[in-house]
């Protein structure tokens, strides 16, 4: 198994930050949490996820939270310009 699919598991929003604009966030922070580390190769991402600790699986759900309220705060700020522009388009 990859860790990007126990990522997936237990981390869903960091899971989907790998996909987008966000992933180097993403990985920097994972390869922190596990690695001590904002730069790690597949291989020692993979060794060290795949020995993980359920300690260090808790607090990856904690960065998982962490990254969705990061996410909220973009759509809401994304929102927030949207609409101003609509404003400034009807008057």
């Amino acid at each position: 198994m990859k860790w990007q699919d126990i990522v997936k598991t237990v981390a869903p929003s960091i899971a989907s930050a790998l996909g987008g604009p966000l992933a180097g966030n993403a990985v920097k922070a994972v390869a922190n949490l596990f690695l001590g580390t904002n730069s790690a190769s597949e291989e020692e991402l993979n060794e060290a996820i795949q020995k993980a600790t359920p300690e260090q699986l808790i607090k990856l759900k904690e960065l998982d939270y962490q990254f969705e309220q990061l996410q909220v705060e973009q759509f809401k700020d994304e929102y927030l310009d949207r609409d101003s522009a609509r404003k400034i388009a009807l008057t």
